[in-house]
C-alpha cells in the first residue's frame, strides 16, 4: 500500500502534467485501462480526451487547492482550480478573450503502480458560463484536532442519515461545528439548518446517497462523491419543477473543526439536473 506522502507526490505529478499540455507525461500517468465517470476508456484515448478538454477551454494554469488521500483505497480527491478561456458556444457558454477561472472537484484511484485506474470529476459549469473572473482558493484555516476515539466515517454517515431524516438540531449539532462554510457562506446552524429544510420542502423525497466516499485521518477531512435524488415540487436551483424526478451528482470536501464539519466545499452537476427535470436525459 502506497504512504500518503506518495500518493500526494504522484498527484502533484499529474498536475504537472496537465500543465505541461504534453500527451507523453499525460499518458505516462495512465494505466491501460482507466474509467472516468463510469465509461471505460484506452491509455491513449483518455489521454486524447484530456487534451481535448484543455484545448477547448484554452487552459493556462491548473492549480491543486485543497486534497483529500484515502491510503486504504489509494485514492485522492481534489479541488482544483483552472485558468482559461472558453473556445465553446453549446450550452450558452460565451466564447470571447477574457481570461477566467473555474473550479472542479475530482477523484482519483491507483493501481498497485500508482498508475490511475479509475476517476471522477464534476467541473462548476455554471461559474464557466458566468464569466467569472476568480475561482476563490481555499482559506488558510486553524482547526482543532478530533478528540480521542473520533470515528470519521462514522461522523459523516450519521450526518448524512441526520440530513435525509428528521434534520433534528440536535442531532445536526453533534455532526457540524457551530459555525460552518458552504461554498463560501459562513452560516449559523441555525441558517444551515434552514438551508437544508428550504431544501426538503422543495424536493419531494429529497435524499443524498454515497456513490464513493474518501475520509483522510491526518488532515481531518472528508470527501465524497453524492447522488440527489427527489422530485422538486417547488422552484430549486433556479428551475420550476415540472413533475418529473430527478437524479444528478455532487462533489463534495469537508474539513473539520474538533470532530464536526466546519468547511464545505461542493460542486452540483446541474446541467443534469435541468436535463432530467425538463425531461431531455
Amino acid at each position: 500500500m502506497a504512504t500518503r506522502e506518495l500518493i500526494e507526490e504522484t498527484y502533484r505529478d499529474w498536475i504537472a502534467a496537465l500543465n505541461s499540455q504534453n500527451d507523453e507525461a499525460i499518458s505516462a500517468a495512465i494505466a491501460e485501462k482507466i474509467m472516468h465517470d463510469g465509461l471505460e476508456s484506452g491509455k491513449h484515448q483518455y489521454t486524447q480526451q484530456v487534451i481535448k478538454v484543455l484545448d477547448e477551454l484554452s487552459v493556462t494554469k491548473v492549480d491543486l487547492d485543497m486534497f483529500t488521500i484515502d491510503t486504504a483505497a489509494q485514492a485522492i480527491s481534489a479541488r482544483l482550480l483552472y485558468r482559461g478561456k472558453s473556445q465553446i458556444n453549446d450550452g450558452g457558454i460565451p466564447t470571447n478573450d477574457t481570461f477566467i477561472e473555474w473550479s472542479a472537484i475530482t477523484f482519483t484511484w491507483f493501481d498497485a503502480d500508482l498508475k490511475m485506474i479509475r476517476a471522477s470529476s464534476l467541473v462548476d459549469m455554471d461559474a464557466i458560463r458566468a464569466g467569472n473572473n476568480k475561482a476563490a482558493p481555499t482559506p488558510t484555516l486553524h482547526y482543532e484536532p478530533a478528540p480521542p476515539g473520533f470515528g470519521i466515517q462514522a461522523l459523516y454517515h450519521g450526518y448524512l442519515d441526520c440530513i435525509n431524516t428528521d434534520r433534528d438540531k440536535d442531532r445536526l449539532a453533534r455532526h457540524v461545528h457551530s459555525v460552518i462554510t458552504h461554498n463560501e457562506h459562513m452560516s449559523d446552524l441555525d441558517e444551515f439548518l434552514s438551508f437544508l429544510n428550504h431544501n426538503s420542502r422543495q424536493i419531494e423525497g429529497n435524499k443524498l446517497t454515497i456513490k464513493d466516499l474518501i475520509t483522510d485521518d491526518v488532515s481531518q477531512q472528508i470527501a465524497a462523491r453524492l447522488e440527489l435524488s427527489g422530485t422538486p415540487v417547488g422552484e430549486v436551483f433556479g428551475s420550476a419543477p415540472t413533475g418529473r424526478a430527478v437524479r444528478f451528482p455532487e462533489h463534495a470536501m469537508y474539513k473539520l473543526h474538533g470532530g464536526k464539519i466546519a468547511f464545505v466545499w461542493a460542486v452540483r452537476d446541474f446541467d443534469t439536473f435541468r436535463k432530467r427535470l425538463e425531461g431531455r436525459e
